[in-house]
């Protein structure tokens, strides 16, 4: 319900922006990474790359590092039906990080990737926690790294802005 996806009774705002009112403003600030995503098989990565990136209204600089950073620039121009699954959840991660919003969803962020992308995805939490003041809801059945998210346990002591569960 809170990434928009489910039909529910009530109010969810986020930032001031109530996702029935002003759906467009709130899902700028609010972003959703699927654990296993499912996107059309016929479009290419970079058309969802430059669908997501013109609604966000994100800076192409911004998108460039957050796809060099997860790899995805590799395999962007083909036809997302002929990516693996690790693939497609790199692609998924870099779309929920485009135009920095301010609530990030990780379902299961560690599903379907190799340790350098477990790699990635830790330094993107950090970065966009420490310099975005984004706020993350992970659901996940894996266990994090805790040597990883020592910077981030600290911030959350000192500025009561992350929930660990």
């Amino acid at each position: 319900m809170i990434a928009g996806m489910l039909p529910f009774e009530g109010e969810i705002s986020f930032h001031d922006y109530n996702l029935k009112k002003q759906r467009m403003k709130y899902m700028q600030q609010v972003s959703y990474a699927a654990a296993e995503p499912l996107y059309p098989p016929f479009l290419k990565g970079i058309e969802l790359i430059d669908f997501y990136t013109e609604c966000r209204k994100a800076e192409r600089s911004h998108v460039n590092h957050l796809l060099e950073l997860t790899g995805v620039k590799s395999f962007a121009g083909y036809k997302i039906g002929t990516y693996s699954s690790g693939m497609v959840k790199k692609l998924s991660l870099a779309l929920a990080f485009i135009g920095e919003p301010a609530l990030l969803l990780l379902d299961e962020p560690l599903v379907t990737v190799d340790q350098a992308s477990v790699d990635f995805i830790y330094t993107l939490i950090e970065e966009y926690f420490q310099t975005k003041k984004a706020t993350f809801l992970i659901t996940s059945h894996q266990s994090f790294d805790n040597r990883r998210l020592t910077t981030i346990q600290k911030m959350k002591i000192e500025n009561h802005q992350l929930h660990l569960l």
